[in-house]
């Protein structure tokens, strides 16, 4: 299995910002990368975009990992902001032993039937 979190923010169609990770595949991962990737999410600080004048993010609010503030004060802005979580596995086993076992079942029950 992988995993990935990436965020971008926009500010009229310009790429303000670009935060993210991707773990290539998750169960060859070793306990000493686990603690280590730990550390690095742990590490990871909120980031403040911020449009106009007049604004203030209080500093310990950037200390939540992945945490997006956006301010603006300015008329007419367009803002957008995209989270994509990508996660994929290769679960074609995981059917085959489902579709096997309910082929077995049903050839135990067609074979001594149901009483």
């Amino acid at each position: 299995m992988s995993f990935g979190i990436s965020r971008v923010v926009y500010v009229n169609d310009q790429l303000i910002t670009a935060t993210g990770f991707q773990i290539g595949d998750v169960s060859r991962l070793s306990p000493a990368q686990a603690n280590l990737l730990a550390q690095q999410l742990a590490s990871m600080t909120g980031q403040a975009v911020q449009r106009g004048p007049g604004n203030r993010v209080d500093p310990t609010a950037l200390t939540v990992p992945f945490a997006t503030y956006i301010q603006n004060t300015l008329n007419n802005q367009n803002l957008r902001v995209e989270t994509v979580i990508q996660a994929a596995t290769n679960g074609m086993s995981v059917l085959k032993d489902l579709n096997f076992q309910s082929v077995i079942n049903d050839a135990l029950i067609g074979a001594f039937g149901i009483r």
